[in-house]
């Protein structure tokens, strides 16, 4: 390949280049084309959805954004510990069923929360037995 060719094909790519670019910038949405839109802030409803028939007491992690408030169900003992502004732990208590287990307040309800079990354990019918974390499932909705 001669110079005057190499710097053609040079040249031809970085125009190339440079119209992508241009071309990409253009089309993409105001918020660098992750497809989102405004924040939505309001509550969001954390709910066991799948709980072992003797399930007494569970101790979960809430993470994925800010928190800046929990309001624990009324149907169980609760204790929430703000861990930092985007952790929380919930220790909820009682004879538990699939439902709402908190309500939480957040700045954008399109943010992806989740809930992890750290540990379960049965009521006082099952001794308090430890339960393996994965029989209970939780999910987090609008």
């Amino acid at each position: 390949m001669t110079t005057a060719t190499q710097l053609r094909t040079g040249r031809r790519t970085r125009v190339f280049t440079a119209i992508l670019l241009c071309c990409g910038s253009a089309c993409t949405s105001p918020d660098g084309g992750t497809g989102s839109t405004s924040p939505d802030p309001g509550n969001l409803q954390v709910a066991m959805t799948t709980v072992p028939e003797d399930a007494g007491i569970v101790l979960v992690e809430l993470s994925g954004g800010p928190i800046p408030a929990i309001l624990p169900a009324a149907a169980y003992q609760s204790t929430v510990t703000q861990v930092d502004s985007s952790h929380a732990t919930i220790l909820v208590r009682g004879a538990l069923q699939p439902g709402l287990v908190a309500t939480i307040t957040v700045p954008d309800r399109h943010v992806t929360y989740q809930v992890t079990v750290i540990d379960a354990a049965a009521g006082r019918s099952g001794g308090y037995a430890r339960q393996r974390p994965d029989q209970l499932a939780f999910t987090v909705t609008p």
